[in-house]
């Protein structure tokens, strides 16, 4: 994922992980892209299931180049998360 961001970014490219304040099996990483057609932030969420696959949940904004994204897009990330540890029950 972060790779496959960084390849298709044109421009200024950051990323990097975070804890997830729930359990931490749970792998929360976050990429963002600054370029000629604007800015976005993506926001990916990896819960492993018990056979060793996992699920992968993401969340995306874009706006004009050198906009903030971080609110709505920490918004759409929490309310995301929430309702995967609801129907996961992890």
């Amino acid at each position: 994922m972060i790779a496959d961001d960084s390849k298709n970014c044109k421009g200024n490219f950051a990323s990097g992980s975070m804890p997830d304040d729930k359990s931490p099996r749970v792998k929360r990483v976050f990429t963002g892209c600054d370029d000629k057609q604007g800015a976005a932030e993506y926001r990916y969420t990896i819960v492993p299931m018990d056979d060793g696959g996992f699920y992968l949940f993401a969340t995306m904004e874009k706006s004009k180049s050198g906009g903030d994204n971080s609110s709505s897009v920490n918004k759409a990330d929490v309310l995301l998360r929430n309702a995967v540890y609801e129907v996961l029950k992890r």
